[in-house]
């Protein structure tokens, strides 16, 4: 061989290595323009379909989407990365739920007259309103004492509890404020005024219940226009990660008419003396179903290629679950919330198997339990499946994504955010590869999606927004209204940041707060 030969032979190998080599900065064309409108649209109108039933959190539709997912993602090439099995790992990591359904039938109130005489009984969503939720079933009962408006304030110095005892009691309080004393609007809002603190005050002092009527001279409206969601939450299913038993008490709203019947043992007024209410003794009653089941998220995994980089794992994220159906049968499919962000992952899996494996690692993880709460990537962060040496170093979050203005994407943290970090930086020009406008006005939703799990873990996150639309949490979220080219284009970006993460010398950092930063 000569020497002409070899070099011209070495020149040429090393032109067909540079050419399989990504670029900094840029993935293959090939594996970004795999990315397309119509397979977004595929996953979309599947995941959103009447079939899959809103996806509910532990739901049967809530299976059918996880097994559609992880079956794109095992087609694709990633690997089952969820909780340990016989085999090795399982496509899904499953967290315990508590579900409660407060039932109707049954639920009761009544005031019995110690001195004889029959018993005041009082008809639920007509005579008297309570919220369910959080109640235990069974029965409480004991006498009634009066606490004025149940208000414990350092602020305001109010304390109605303390010259009284209402251990074992039912607290009979009065609805509003007090004259003269403002709750206030906005941030300056005072808590200790609102229902939620009266009624925990009532409980820290052993009260069985809270029972609230509207003082005697007072021209108040119906408490039936304010209890809608109480109404509603009768024979509905609830979920939380509590592992049961009550978190409240009963909080009873006696409409006037229901008041007025007792009238004749105590007409209570804002003057009326605190204290025991002589002659009564209140009785509630709820059955309240409780058992538990399992939601699942979704997790997969592409290993690096770096024996030491693969320890390094950047994080896809986006919640899959919406609101299933509502008590009147309607099916809320949540088109843009979230199949959009879900369907985005399973191409951006795509997007990374198109291509060389990068030297750290991928996970593609589809959360359930967000609408209820953002339990199931609580439940991930708080119970990482991942083995002990990998370590996620970037969460990459999408949400609703294929609405409102076609050429721009919203973005947080925006550069005056704690949280701002270097990868920001990337997904600015990742945004301009793909067309679209970074906008930074959507750090109020922060907190309010599966990336704040992440971060709370001190892990850099991007959180991707299209913004919330007249659709939001309606019925009306469906395929249709979706612009699928646009989710692609967001698809696209998120692949484009992710994928120089995945080859950057060094994982992303939390930068200092920048406000030039957001004028790029």
């Amino acid at each position: 061989m000569t020497a002409s030969y070899r070099n011209t032979l070495a020149l040429s190998l090393l032109l067909v290595f540079s050419l399989t080599l990504p670029l900094l900065g840029q993935p293959a064309a090939d594996a970004v323009s795999g990315i397309t409108s119509r397979q977004i649209e595929g996953h979309i109108r599947f995941l959103a379909s009447d079939l899959l039933e809103g996806r509910d959190t532990a739901s049967v539709g809530e299976r059918l989407a996880a097994s559609y997912i992880s079956n794109q993602l095992s087609r694709i090439g990633f690997e089952p990365a969820g909780d340990p099995t016989d085999g090795g790992r399982s496509w899904f990591q499953a967290f315990p739920m508590h579900s409660t359904t407060p039932q109707l039938e049954g639920c009761s109130f009544e005031l019995q007259l110690i001195q004889g005489g029959d018993a005041l009984q009082f008809q639920v969503n007509q005579d008297f309103y309570v919220s369910p939720r959080s109640l235990a079933s069974g029965q409480s009962q004991g006498g009634l004492v009066f606490a004025g408006h149940g208000i414990v304030s350092k602020d305001h110095d109010l304390d109605d509890y303390a010259d009284i005892s209402v251990e074992g009691s039912f607290v009979l309080i009065l609805a509003g404020n007090p004259e003269g004393v403002i709750a206030g609007e906005g941030r300056n809002r005072s808590r200790a005024l609102g229902m939620r603190a009266r009624q925990q005050a009532a409980k820290d002092r052993g009260a069985v219940g809270l029972v609230v009527i509207h003082a005697a001279e007072a021209e108040e409206t119906s408490f039936s226009e304010d209890m809608g969601r109480s109404v509603r939450a009768f024979g509905r299913r609830s979920l939380s990660m509590n592992s049961g038993g009550s978190s409240q008490i009963p909080t009873i709203y006696l409409e006037d008419s229901a008041r007025d019947q007792i009238a004749a043992i105590a007409t209570l007024t804002t003057e009326s003396e605190y204290g025991e209410v002589a002659g009564l003794i209140g009785t509630f009653n709820i059955e309240v179903e409780r058992k538990q089941v399992d939601a699942f998220n979704v997790v997969s995994l592409m290993k690096g290629s770096d024996p030491e980089l693969a320890n390094e794992v950047i994080v896809y994220s986006a919640h899959y679950d919406h609101l299933g159906v509502g008590r009147d049968g309607n099916i809320y499919n949540g088109a843009d919330d979230n199949a959009s962000g879900s369907s985005a992952l399973i191409e951006i899996a795509e997007a990374f198997a198109e291509g060389p494996a990068p030297p750290r690692s991928i996970l593609i993880l589809h959360v359930s339990g967000e609408e209820k709460g953002l339990l199931g990537s609580r439940w991930f962060v708080e119970h990482n499946p991942l083995p002990e040496q990998m370590k996620m170093v970037a969460d990459i979050n999408l949400d609703m994504i294929g609405r409102n203005n076609p050429t721009q994407i919203g973005i947080t943290p925006s550069p005056k955010h704690e949280h701002w970090s270097s990868m920001n930086e990337a997904a600015a020009d990742a945004c301009e590869e793909e067309g679209l406008e970074p906008t930074y006005d959507v750090d109020s939703y922060y907190g309010r999606t599966d990336s704040y799990n992440f971060a709370k873990q001190g892990i850099p996150t991007i959180f991707l927004f299209s913004g919330v639309h007249e659709d939001y949490h309606r019925v009306s979220d469906e395929s249709d209204k979706i612009n699928f080219t646009k989710a692609a284009a967001v698809s696209r970006v998120a692949f484009r940041l992710g994928w120089h993460l995945a080859w950057a010398k060094q994982p992303p950092v939390r930068k200092s707060p920048n406000s030039e930063t957001g004028n790029r």
